[in-house]
């Protein structure tokens, strides 16, 4: 072997890593606790009884070298990440104009400035808003995508019509395959083709059916929508995948919860911080569990993560 890497941590960090034996060039055999390596790329290790002390890299056998480096690996993997990964994250794209037939009618028509304004204002508030109604649970990441292109095709539904999976799949496929996103909620203005409903959730788990994320639309710019909408799926995860008591939106007549105000932001709080009473001890909603495994992609960004971080403190052995 030429060459091994190395993993280079520029601050103190105390680790529980096991009792490494070690051979030096010599022939020497250490046995001590890797600790950290610090900026002059010398390796921090503690004896069993406390005692710490630093050699350079160049003290040890090539066998040796690859013990220290899986061992940091896992030094790094148990450390937690400077930025944190969003638990939940969702993307939301904007269709700006529709170019389709619907049925007989043709349409044909660009949302004006000021429409687009308040659907890119809902991707800019709408994160902080998710985190207030869960209570500063979890994080959310919503980014935001205006679409160049119009949206071509749209689906039969419920009387009206509105964008399938399969007709947006075209222009999504490529940004969603990497698995960067949990959920896809789409933009449009309801004055364009003046649907049957304000938005539309898949109450189903990511499949390829759903572009392999949550899946909902929002035609108007209101909080309350965007959410409701994007509950469908995201509860039908929790349900189905984590197992865990999280109602549909739509029940909320099972327990006795009404309109307030002529909104609904009350009851997804309530769903949002796990407080829809089913007992005097037992409730619904999102759980803290349910939070803190995040959505369905969330394991798959800390791995990820993880390996930019150690890419980016590796350095390569002096030959």
């Amino acid at each position: 072997m030429r060459f091994v890497l190395l993993f280079l941590l520029l601050s103190v960090y105390s680790s529980h890593a096991e009792l490494l034996t070690l051979v030096s060039k010599d022939g020497r055999v250490i046995k001590a606790e890797l600790i950290e390596v610090d900026e002059k790329q010398n390796i921090v290790f503690k004896r069993e009884n406390g005692q710490r002390f630093t050699l350079p890299f160049s003290h040890f056998a090539e066998e040796s070298l690859v013990t220290i480096s899986r061992a940091w690996t896992k030094v790094l993997d148990a450390r937690p990440l400077e930025v944190p990964v969003p638990k939940w994250k969702i993307l939301f794209v904007i269709y700006p104009s529709i170019d389709t037939t619907l049925g007989s009618r043709e349409i044909k028509t660009t949302m004006g400035s000021g429409r687009l304004k308040e659907f890119t204002n809902l991707g800019d508030r709408i994160e902080k808003t998710m985190e207030d109604w869960a209570n500063e649970k979890v994080t959310f990441q919503v980014d935001t995508k205006i679409m160049s292109t119009p949206l071509a095709k749209m689906s039969p539904v419920r009387g009206s019509y509105w964008p399938k999976p399969d007709d947006v799949r075209e222009d999504l496929q490529d940004i969603l395959k990497e698995g960067l996103y949990d959920s896809l909620v789409i933009g449009l203005d309801r004055k364009a083709f003046n649907p049957s409903y304000a938005g539309l959730g898949l109450t189903s788990t990511p499949s390829d059916r759903s572009l392999g994320v949550t899946y909902a639309l929002s035609v108007n710019a209101g909080d309350e929508t965007f959410i409701h909408e994007w509950m469908h799926g995201s509860c039908a995860y929790v349900r189905n995948v984590l197992k865990s008591d999280c109602p549909d939106p739509h029940d909320n007549g099972k327990f006795g919860v009404t309109k307030e105000n002529g909104g609904w932001s009350h009851w997804y709080k309530m769903m949002m911080r796990n407080e829809i009473p089913r007992s005097e001890t037992e409730f619904a909603g999102f759980s803290d569990e349910s939070w803190d495994k995040g959505g369905p992609y969330y394991k798959d960004r800390v791995k990820q993560a993880k390996r930019e971080r150690r890419k980016g403190k590796s350095i390569s052995k002096p030959r």
